[in-house]
């Protein structure tokens, strides 16, 4: 993602001359009268482009270029305190530019337009049509120009801009304003779909599956249907009950970036994830106090933790970051099978990269199928204002759900001893990437032989030598590849009923 961005303004044409903000203080603008000379007081800038209080600004981040985004005029005066108040120190020219993704901000300036790209280092490149000048920066002003350029809790401030016009320029001379006629999914009425063969339910799945980019999904009109939830007298209709079902099987489709910490029965858990980027990071802390934390960048995983004998170790293996991803009918994604098989279970690849545990919250579909999948066995208590959102609470046969009805994101679950809970949250305004220190840690490999077990190594040992677990085979549980949350495909799920 962010490689797509960089390129796409690798070659950017520029144009214009620099003009620093004026600061009022020419000989024609000095007063005698004290209240009137009091306004013109000029604002004193850390910032080599002086003030931009008042100025144009938008903003554009890998998560959707070659769109741009609006900035209101808070968001403009709010940046232009950070900027003035922040330390510039002019850095060589020749500093490298990092990996990883950018915030880039284009100021208007009285139509003499320049732009700063944040990267990072806490490194900018600030360019007018002259020269490109490289500054560090203090941790505020990236983190607030970041954050800025990632908030897209407003989509439909977002405006279109051809990749040829990505210019000092170009990007003003648009004004293309894009989601005004927003596409949207029909909501499906809701049934259980039964067949005799697996044969039947394969047939089933492939002709109600759409393959998409992950960048281009798109979901039901949410904010319609949560209004209605929100003013229905009958929370339990119909309608209702599948706009809730269809929100936590497809929460992926209502936000692209979260952020937080939850628990998750006795585990502790710290997440973010960004959805476009195919990035994550997941921080574990288990009650005997060890921690685990993975992260998912540059097309890896990696695990790091501390070894049995102490030392720190990690794992590293590549996860593929695929880009496509399967949109299913949401009356297709459980089938019942009349045959032994039971049934199939259709689940959509985790593009959130969080695994089970903390997708277990923010991408709930395996909870939907497994406990809301029969309309009959569970109901709308209330909507009610909760964990920083409108939630639905949904009670069903020993379980109490409290979802998001807007991203369809699970901020509560209990079943008997089992707790599932979203401590704190931020949706869609953005998270500063990470990417793991590996620094000091010895890479190890998991390794399987069928008779001597599973097994942990370093890397750079001969699978002769591993110092397998004293597991037989025998007593070894047999290993099931479940290729749907993975790849998109289907995995065979032993129902409950069996």
């Amino acid at each position: 993602a962010a490689a797509s961005a960089l390129l796409l303004v690798a070659g950017v044409a520029v144009g214009g001359v620099l003009a620093l903000r004026k600061m009022k203080t020419s000989p024609d603008n000095i007063m005698t009268d004290t209240t009137e000379a009091t306004e013109l007081i000029p604002q004193i800038s850390n910032a080599p482009f002086g003030n931009i209080s008042g100025e144009r600004v938008r903003f554009m981040a890998a998560a959707y270029a070659p769109y741009l985004l609006e900035a209101d005029a808070d968001d403009v005066e709010q940046l232009a305190e950070v900027f003035d108040s922040a330390d510039w120190t002019e850095i060589s020219a020749d500093t490298p530019v990092p990996d990883g993704e950018t915030a880039i901000v284009y100021v208007y300036n009285d139509g003499q337009p320049f732009r700063l790209v944040f990267y990072g280092d806490y490194t900018v490149d600030y360019e007018t049509d002259e020269k490109l000048t490289k500054y560090a920066v203090s941790e505020q002003a990236f983190s607030t120009a970041f954050e800025m350029a990632n908030n897209l809790a407003f989509p439909e401030k977002l405006i279109w801009c051809e990749p040829e016009n990505v210019t000092l320029k170009g990007v003003w001379e648009t004004d293309g304003i894009v989601h005004e006629e927003k596409m949207y999914r029909e909501l499906q009425m809701h049934e259980l779909i039964a067949v005799d063969t697996m044969e039947e339910a394969q047939e089933l799945f492939d002709s109600h599956a759409e393959k998409m980019n992950v960048r281009e999904r798109y979901g039901i009109d949410a904010e319609r249907y949560s209004q209605q939830i929100i003013d229905s007298e009958d929370k339990n209709t119909l309608e209702n009950k599948n706009f809730i079902y269809h929100m936590m099987l497809n929460s992926v489709d209502y936000y692209n970036t979260a952020s937080g910490t939850m628990v998750y029965d006795d585990i502790e858990a710290e997440f973010q994830t960004d959805i476009n980027a195919g990035e994550s990071y997941l921080k574990y802390t288990f009650s005997d106090g060890s921690v685990r934390e993975n992260y998912y960048a540059d097309g890896y995983r990696y695990e790091l933790f501390t070894g049995d004998d102490g030392s720190p170790q990690y794992t590293q293996e590549v996860f593929g970051n695929a880009e496509d991803d399967m949109y299913i009918n949401d009356n297709y994604r459980r089938i019942i099978i009349n045959s032994p098989d039971h049934g199939i279970a259709n689940y959509r690849r985790d593009i959130t990269n969080t695994e089970s545990i903390v997708n277990t919250a923010i991408f709930p579909q395996a909870l939907a199928m497994s406990q809301l999948s029969d309309f009959e066995t569970w109901h709308i208590d209330d909507v009610t204002d909760a964990y920083g959102c409108k939630c639905a609470i949904i009670i069903g046969n020993e379980f109490t759900m409290y979802v998001d009805i807007k991203t369809g994101i699970l901020m509560y679950y209990s079943k008997g001893s089992n707790v599932v809970e979203i401590k704190n949250i931020e949706i869609d305004k953005g998270c500063e990437r990470k990417t793991p220190d590996l620094t000091g840690r010895k890479r190890m490999i998991m390794k399987n032989d069928p008779n001597k077990g599973f097994g942990l190594c370093p890397y750079d040992n001969s699978a002769d030598n591993l110092p397998y677990y004293n597991i037989p085979p025998s007593e070894q549980k047999e290993s099931v590849t479940v290729p749907a949350n993975r790849d998109g495909g289907i995995a065979v799920f032993i129902d409950e009923q069996k």
